[in-house]
């Protein structure tokens, strides 16, 4: 589980909403017209795509092939579509080998399905990989880590900032926490260390 690191609150700046975008600033009238932004690189998601079922049947393929070439009794299988996503479940006798700690095989594994897919397909459509029931688990594990520390938040008016954590584990903290009251929480550092920080609201 994530160990928070407490901290005081006032550290002489305000802090960051977490994830919250950069507005743009309004041009002025005679200002030169930007470029036109760059096309997207093959890893760059493009927030329009919307997976389908031919997307998934992609991804089956594509993690079938891998787990043959890495002699693993593992076979892919759609469990769903969702949004840019499809959610795929990993079954088979080898299964318990791509999970391992704290989900860093599984972790590895999709990254390096999702590369491979969009330097095939360039859709942006991603995949989200279950293995054994873990990201469930590890979902309810970090809500109840989450709900625990900003209670000690609270308490002690003292930031918390936990361990470094992937993008989608940090989206489980920020989602929690949006739903109570008195903490919020903001990103800071880079990948792969980026963390998350618990503060008192208010």
């Amino acid at each position: 589980a994530a160990k928070p690191a407490a901290r005081g609150r006032n550290r002489g700046r305000s802090a960051p909403k977490a994830e919250e975008p950069v507005a743009a600033t309004p041009a002025s009238a005679d200002a030169t017209p930007a470029a036109a932004p760059a096309a997207p690189t093959e890893e760059e998601p493009r927030e329009e795509a919307v997976a389908t079922e031919e997307d998934g049947a992609r991804f089956v393929a594509l993690i079938d092939e891998l787990m043959e070439a890495a002699g693993l009794d593992v076979k892919a299988k759609v469990a769903g579509l969702q949004g840019r996503y499809v959610n795929v479940s990993l079954d088979g006798k080898d299964s318990s080998h791509l999970v391992g700690k704290h989900g860093e095989v599984l972790n590895a594994l999709q990254y390096l399905v999702n590369i491979l897919s969009n330097r095939r397909t360039g859709n942006g459509v991603r995949s989200s990989l279950e293995c054994n029931d873990y990201r469930q688990r590890r979902e309810q594990t970090l809500a109840k880590m989450a709900q625990k520390v900003a209670d000690q938040v609270i308490e002690r008016r003292e930031e918390a900032v936990l361990e470094a954590l992937p993008a989608y584990e940090r989206r489980i903290i920020h989602k929690v926490i949006a739903d109570m009251d008195g903490v919020e929480t903001y990103s800071e550092g880079e990948e792969p260390n980026r963390r998350v920080v618990i503060a008192p609201r208010g």
